[in-house]
C-alpha cells in the first residue's frame, strides 16, 4: 500500500498545478466488431485497449496475444502491425496513449522507467479492476448518448488514472505501460517514425542531421543493438507477420517485403527464416490457427 500513497500523493501534487489543462480531443474511441470479423492495420499511435464485451486473438508485430476476452486490458504500442481475430461479438474501448504525453499522467509513468527497463515485454493484459470496467462502461455509455465532452473526458480519464494508480502494483504497470514508457524518447520516436522510409542505416543517419558516430552511439544506447541488426529485425517481423494473412501469396509477399525477383526472396527466406516463402506463409497461417 505505501507504493500506491507514494504514486498517488505524486499524481494529486502534480494535478494541482494542472488545473487548467485542455485536451485537444476526448481521445477515446469505441468499436464494436462481430465474431468471425478480422482487421488488420498498421498503429501509428500508443492505445490503451479495454475488452469490454468477447474474445480476441491478435499478432502484434512478432508478439502474440490468445484468447484475451471480457474486463480485460492491455497496451498496443505505437508504431506496429496489428492483425485481430475476433473469436465473439465484441465491444472495445480505444484511449490514446498519446494524451498522456506532456501530461501529469506520464510525469507519474516516467517514474516507472527503471523498473519497465527490466522486462522483457510480451504484451500482457490485465484484468480490468470493477471501479475502472465501470468507469469505462461509463465513458462508452455517455459517448452512445452523445453527451461526452472534452471536460467530461478530462475528468473520466483522471479518474480512470487514479484508479489505475490505487489498484495496481508498481510492476504492473510499468509492464502494462511498457510501449509508452520506451517510446519517451525523442530519439526512438524519430527512429520508429522513419525507419519505413529508408532502405539502409546509411539513409537513416543522414534524416537524423547527426554525424555516423554520434547516431551510432545513441542508436546503441536506445536499443542495446547495431542499427543494422534492428532495421533487419524490423523487416523479418514485418514480412513474418504479413505471411500469417489469410489469402497471402507468395508474390504478394515478395512485392510488399520489396524484393526484385523470386529466386531473391528465396534465398532471403532461406537465409533468415531457414525455409521458401511458401513455407514460411504455411507455417504463418498454421501457427495463427493453432492458436484461435
Amino acid at each position: 500500500m505505501k507504493e500506491h500513497k507514494k504514486l498517488l500523493d505524486t499524481f494529486v501534487s502534480i494535478c494541482s498545478l494542472q488545473s487548467n489543462f485542455i485536451l485537444g480531443n476526448t481521445n477515446f474511441l469505441r468499436l464494436s466488431f462481430k465474431k468471425g470479423d478480422y482487421m488488420e492495420r498498421e498503429v501509428t499511435r500508443g492505445k490503451i485497449v479495454a475488452i469490454i464485451q468477447g474474445k480476441i486473438n491478435i499478432k502484434c508485430n512478432h508478439l502474440w496475444h490468445n484468447n484475451i476476452g471480457d474486463s480485460e486490458f492491455f497496451v498496443l504500442t505505437k508504431y506496429s502491425f496489428i492483425a485481430v481475430n475476433f473469436l465473439e461479438d465484441t465491444r472495445l474501448l480505444l484511449i490514446q496513449t498519446e494524451s498522456f504525453v506532456d501530461s501529469y499522467e506520464m510525469r507519474v509513468l516516467n517514474t516507472l522507467i527503471k523498473i519497465s527497463d527490466q522486462y522483457n515485454y510480451n504484451m500482457d493484459s490485465l484484468l480490468l479492476c470493477p471501479s475502472i470496467l465501470n468507469i469505462c462502461k461509463q465513458i462508452m455509455d455517455y459517448m452512445d448518448a452523445g453527451v461526452m465532452s472534452r471536460t467530461l473526458a478530462e475528468i473520466k480519464r483522471m479518474e480512470l488514472f487514479y484508479n489505475l494508480l490505487s489498484f495496481y502494483t508498481e510492476e504492473q504497470l510499468a509492464h502494462l505501460f511498457y510501449p509508452v514508457l520506451s517510446n519517451f524518447s525523442g530519439f526512438r520516436s524519430f527512429i520508429f517514425n522513419n525507419y519505413k522510409r529508408v532502405k539502409s542505416v546509411k539513409e537513416l543517419v543522414a534524416l537524423s542531421y547527426m554525424s555516423k558516430s554520434l547516431f551510432y552511439k545513441r542508436f546503441m544506447d536506445e536499443f542495446h543493438i547495431s542499427a543494422k541488426k534492428w532495421l533487419l529485425q524490423k523487416k523479418l517481423e514485418e514480412i513474418s507477420c504479413k505471411a500469417s494473412l489469410p489469402d497471402m501469396t507468395v508474390k504478394r509477399l515478395m512485392m510488399e517485403s520489396e524484393c526484385n525477383s523470386l529466386p531473391q526472396f528465396n534465398n532471403f527466406c532461406k537465409r533468415y527464416f531457414q525455409c521458401t516463402p511458401s513455407e514460411l506463409i504455411k507455417k504463418e497461417q498454421s501457427r495463427c490457427l493453432l492458436k484461435e
